[in-house]
Formats: C-alpha cells, structure tokens, sequence
C-alpha cells in the first residue's frame, strides 16, 4: 500500500469514528420564517400540468406575461379566468419568430386582456410569467423545441421585481397602454 493510500485510510477511519454528528447536515436556522422561505422547482416538457397555468390559476393581484410568440392555449384560458376574477393582467407577445395562424392574441382582446406585441427580434429572449410575486421562467425558443421544461421561483421578490421592470419596459417599447 502507497504511503499517502495508508493516510488516507487512517484519517477516514478516525472521521468514522468521532461519531455520524461529523458527517450530519446542519439544522435548519432556528427563528426562520417559513413563510419567508423562497422556493424554486424545475418542471419538465412532460409535466402533467403547466406550472405557468398553475401560477395564473393562483394569482390574486396581477399577471404579466411575456415571451410568447403564440400563447398556448391553456394559458390563454386561465389569463381569461384570471381577468375576470379581477385580477390585472397583461401580456406581450413576441411576434419577432415565425409562428403558426394561432397566437391568441384576438381571444385574450376578447376577454379584455391588456396586450401588446413586438417584431423586434431579440428583444424576449425567454418566454416568463409574473404571478403576483413567483416567476415561472421558460426556456428560450431555440433551446426548447417543442418541450415546454419551465423554472419556477416563489418566494424571491427581488426576482420577481427584475422580471416585472423588464416586463414594463417591453411593454412600453411594444406600445401597450
């Protein structure tokens, strides 16, 4: 056995033996406030249910909604439901990219959605959902394909007040109202 294999070997076994509290995880920070707790998940392409659906379907003050060349139709749905429960919402379309006749643009104007597109390309690299204070990012258009793998963030104000100066200034430059 090699000199530093037989160190090794000594130093692992009197870690092994000063006890499992060595190797434990620390404990949680006693006085945290579980209601100020962020949280971020990871949904991928074949996730039962959008998460971004699920985030419109839960929002009680606003929704802001950017990104999309064509809003899928569930979505689309639950920006409706949420507008008539009095909820403020606005969407902005990215129009820059080739996408198919359907983009829900004259159903969300239907429904009294605040909407506003854009052809300039670049200006939405990703598509994103403001609901009140989560965040459900996409995954930019030429990396997602046909998949629809979202990041969600709840909990992470500071995130959430970027994305909504971000939404505002696209908003503007898209000419909504």
């Amino acid at each position: 056995m090699k000199p530093h294999a037989c160190l090794v070997s000594l130093v692992g076994a009197i870690l092994l033996l000063a006890g499992p509290d060595v190797f434990a995880l620390p404990k949680p920070f006693l006085g945290a406030d579980a209601r100020n707790a962020a949280s971020a998940y990871f949904s991928a392409d074949d996730a039962p249910v959008d998460p971004a659906v699920e985030l419109v379907r839960g929002a009680r003050r606003r929704v802001l909604v950017a990104g999309y060349g064509a809003v899928p139709p569930a979505l689309a749905a639950a920006l409706r439901d949420a507008c008539r429960r009095g909820v403020a919402v606005r969407v902005v379309l990215d129009r820059s990219a080739r996408h198919g006749r359907y983009s829900g643009a004259a159903f969300l104007a239907q429904a009294g959605i605040g909407l506003a597109s854009t052809r300039r390309p670049g200006l939405l690299r990703q598509p994103f959902v403001i609901a009140d204070d989560a965040v459900a990012v996409g995954a930019p258009a030429e990396l997602a394909g046909a998949g629809g793998a979202v990041s969600v963030f709840h909990g992470v104000p500071q995130l959430a007040q970027t994305y909504t100066h971000a939404f505002w200034r696209v908003y503007r430059l898209a000419g909504g109202r």
